[in-house]
């Protein structure tokens, strides 16, 4: 059976032609940040970052990733940039009741 290349689906690393079968997809690398995947719509088969408002995996719980960094954001400027029921203050993601 051929092996399938960078960002064709898989279910497990011997079928692809890199030997890494990353969120479902064949993948060029590992992806160990919590805001890159390798099944990124447009950009299957190699590490892209999430896109912006995503939770990430593992979570980045209470923020969000921002898009532009396969890490999870430490801060914020905006509520946006928080998990549903957060907002921004000082810099942190808060609970919506203050906690």
């Amino acid at each position: 059976m051929a092996k399938l290349s960078n960002g064709r689906g898989c279910a497990q690393a011997g079928e692809c032609l890199s030997s890494l079968c990353e969120d479902g997809v064949c993948c060029a690398e590992r992806c160990e940040s919590a805001c890159a995947a390798c099944n990124v719509k447009g950009r299957e088969g190699g590490c892209a970052n999430l896109p912006a408002g995503s939770a990430g995996a593992p979570s980045c719980h209470p923020f969000v990733c921002s898009g532009a960094s396969p890490l999870c954001p430490w801060c914020c400027a905006l509520d946006g940039e928080c998990a549903g029921g957060y907002r921004c203050e000082q810099g942190s993601c808060v609970g919506r009741d203050g906690g």
